[in-house]
């Protein structure tokens, strides 16, 4: 594939339409001393090597840098490639733009991907430099975006260093300036050369995706759009899909498919001030139900890149998950160019208060750099800010390994192997012995010591930190109960048949079992052994399930369901918990705190050892983690009267007489609130948690609605624990 041309006369058109008055001479003069400078080299893909100083100054022209910049960008590399000296450039182009160009040429070629201590020496003095201006840091940026996109013509053995590298190191940067669109390029067209099945296999699907996503987004667009004119509310609404690598990240992280990436297609809405979002929000909110613990306020509190939107998940029309980001256009700008956003307001009007706030947390990362003398100072100090989610350790051999911050021995055991992680028994980290539970540090040398008799520990689930340990772990302990129930079932078939005057190893040996199988819809007498260890089929049911010839062979003295006791206890008298379980009203029945279900919502029994059964709601995740063997079907009686308690998030303005308002709009609902907590949070916004009793789910998005409708109220989301 051939690379694109850039032409200067299309940089200059572009850059005197957000630089009004641009001096044309000074871009132009860099312009032909790079072309001169650069006159008898070509790139890799055959072109002219000026190709390449012209694609990266389009790109600071993108991102609407001054001047000094865009001519530092047609320059950046005459001083390393073409030996062009210090005081030609100074005398030439003055102090500033050979400033930038000398501050460039110093973090060239330095290698990242060299010795251990020579690749943190080389991190660390390269962003040393680059933090003298930031400006420095953004030329650099645009030219590893140019090299990533024309990688294809780099030699082969080079590609995947400079991916890696890319991945390591400058993403990372992109992200921590705010600059989002770059972020994603760069590690997209990385993740293509480090992994390229993984990403075109995941590309693919990502795109099938978003084909059969795509008519609900629109559907819930037009309905957003048409509420929008209702309101007059001014808003452009548009769709996102998430890049490769971050849907890739996320399936790592999470330990889940693409099916279960809910905002991997998601509406953004843009209005014009900050005071719309949460008028926007509350729309949303009341033309569909919020998805618990999606919703984040990041103009409230923003993230360390400085950040700012409204994220909510609502179940949509079509009974799917869509993700909603609410912002306002400054917020978006922001979002999209990061910390190069600014280089228009003070070309137009210089910084304001509120400028210098943005940068108040960049000025204080950039400052960290200048105070660590030995590499490993540097790498602890630095990355915790610019790679706040990981931590990078070694192997004895001297592999990179990735992992998230607080990971663990366990979790790097089962990085490097499943069957080493089952059978971690200890760890070394830079030669001395350390417990399981410690936190990895950037650049520890770490080695697993395993035993055959080490196998996991449910308590190791409360010390990892990776999602890929956490499953693997729940993977094997599944596994070792349900061998342990496959035991205990067969122990109690075989007693309560000799029971009845039957030989269960007759059974399976004669075929009958297979008649039994099938009546009750099992596929294996694996499966019935654990079914009856876990309560879920009785002695009747089986002998029910006999061809006649043997059932009438069977006495039962009596069924085994007081053996069971301590499985699922039975209660006195009828229950009053308004649920049953598979027909049957009398099981000792609690509700899960971690996802408290409301009438009308749907549910589901998880089977617990001495304490009945728990109901939770299906959607919890809870029971999606747990073992599915010991679900229950379980649905709620018609008719029931009682009340349950449901816990309500409010989001309101600060101000005299509102929650009066909320306290009266709950009561006008027919609730009664059992508890009430209020404060008021740094943003100067009243934060209010309400526990109420109500009838049904119904009557909960009743209440919350009448919540909604009082003036001054934000947001209003139900609580699950």
């Amino acid at each position: 594939m051939q690379e694109a041309v850039v032409r200067f006369q299309d940089i200059l058109d572009s850059a005197r339409s957000y630089l009004p008055g641009v001096q044309d001479a000074l871009l132009r003069k860099a312009y032909v001393f790079a072309a001169v400078a650069h006159k008898a080299r070509l790139r890799g893909s055959r072109l002219p090597y000026l190709s390449h100083p012209l694609a990266v100054t389009r790109i600071l022209v993108d991102l609407k840098m001054d001047l000094p910049t865009l001519c530092a960008g047609l320059l950046h590399e005459v001083l390393e490639e073409e030996n062009v000296a210090e005081e030609a450039l100074r005398s030439w182009f003055g102090e500033e733009i050979s400033g930038l160009v000398c501050g460039l040429a110093r973090t060239s070629g330095m290698n990242l991907q060299s010795q251990r201590q020579r690749k943190l020496e080389s991190y660390r003095k390269m962003l040393v430099v680059m933090s003298r201006d930031i400006r420095i840091l953004l030329i650099r940026l645009a030219d590893r975006l140019h090299n990533m996109r024309t990688l294809q013509f780099f030699p082969e053995e080079e590609q995947t260093r400079v991916a890696q590298e890319t991945l390591a190191v400058y993403a990372p940067l992109a992200n921590r300036l705010g600059i989002s669109w770059m972020r994603a390029e760069l590690e997209d067209l990385a993740f293509r050369h480090v992994q390229p099945e993984v990403y075109r296999d995941l590309k693919r699907r990502v795109e099938e995706r978003v084909r059969e996503k795509s008519e609900v987004i629109e559907k819930v667009s037009a309905l957003l759009a048409e509420r929008f004119r209702q309101e007059r509310i001014e808003a452009e609404i548009s769709g996102r899909v998430k890049h490769c690598y971050s849907v890739y990240r996320k399936m790592l992280r999470q330990g889940v498919d693409l099916e279960q990436i809910f905002d991997l297609l998601a509406l953004r809405v843009i209005v014009q001030e900050t005071r719309s979002c949460y008028e926007v929000l509350g729309i949303v909110h009341s033309l569909w139900t919020p998805v618990p613990g999606r919703f984040k306020d990041y103009i409230a509190k923003p993230k360390k890149n400085q950040y700012r939107s409204l994220h909510t998940t609502v179940v949509g029309p079509t009974g799917e998950p869509v993700e909603i980001q609410i912002r306002s256009r400054e917020m978006h700008l922001e979002a999209e160019q990061g910390v190069a956003a600014h280089w228009m307001y003070k070309e137009k009007a210089g910084f304001d208060k509120r400028d210098e706030g943005r940068f108040q947390s960049l000025r204080l990362f950039l400052s960290t750099l200048q105070n660590f003398s030995s590499s490993r100072d540097f790498l602890d100090g630095v990355q915790m800010d610019l790679f706040p989610d990981e931590v990078y350790v070694f192997t004895p051999k001297g592999e990179v390994r990735e992992l998230v911050r607080g990971a663990t021995p366990i979790d790097f055991a089962y990085q490097i192997h499943t069957e080493v992680g089952h059978h971690c028994a200890g760890a070394r980290v830079n030669g001395r012995l350390v417990p399981l539970r410690y936190e990895l540090r950037n650049g520890d040398i770490v080695e697993i010591v395993t035993s055959k008799a080490q196998t996991p520990k449910k308590d190791w689930l409360k010390i990892v930190k990776t999602a890929e340990a956490r499953s693997k772990i729940r993977a094997w302990l599944r596994q070792a109960e349900k061998d342990r129930a496959e035991v205990l079932g067969r122990e109690i078939l075989e007693k309560n048949l000799r029971r009845a005057g039957l030989q269960l190893g007759r059974l399976l040996q004669e075929g009958e079992i297979r008649t039994v199988l099938k009546e009750l819809r099992l596929r294996t007498a694996e499966e019935l052994f654990r079914a009856v260890a876990f309560g879920k089929i009785s002695l009747t049911q089986v002998l029910e399930a006999l061809p006649s010839s043997v059932g009438m062979e069977a006495k039962p003295e009596k069924d085994w369901t007081r053996d069971l006791s301590k499985l699922v206890k039975r209660a006195e008298k009828r229950s009053d918990s308004g649920v049953r379980v598979r027909g049957v009203a009398d099981v000792l029945i609690r509700f899960a705190k971690c996802c408290n279900p409301v009438h009308g919502e749907e549910i589901v029994g998880f089977i617990t050892r001495g304490r009945g059964v728990t109901i939770h709601a299906r959607s919890c995740p809870k029971i999606r983690d747990g073992d599915h063997e010991r679900w229950i079907d379980a649905q709620w009686e018609a008719g029931a009267t009682f009340r349950q308690r449901a816990k309500i998030r409010v989001v309101s303005q600060d101000k005299p007489g509102l929650l009066a308002g909320i306290s009266k709009a709950i009561a006008a609902a027919d609730v009664n609130i059992s508890s009430a907590k209020v404060w008021t949070t740094e943003t100067n916004q009243g934060l209010a948690h309400f526990e109420v009793m109500v009838k049904n789910l119904g009557h909960l998005n009743e209440v919350i609605r009448s919540i909604e409708r009082v003036k001054g109220v934000l947001s209003v989301e139900r609580l699950h624990h």
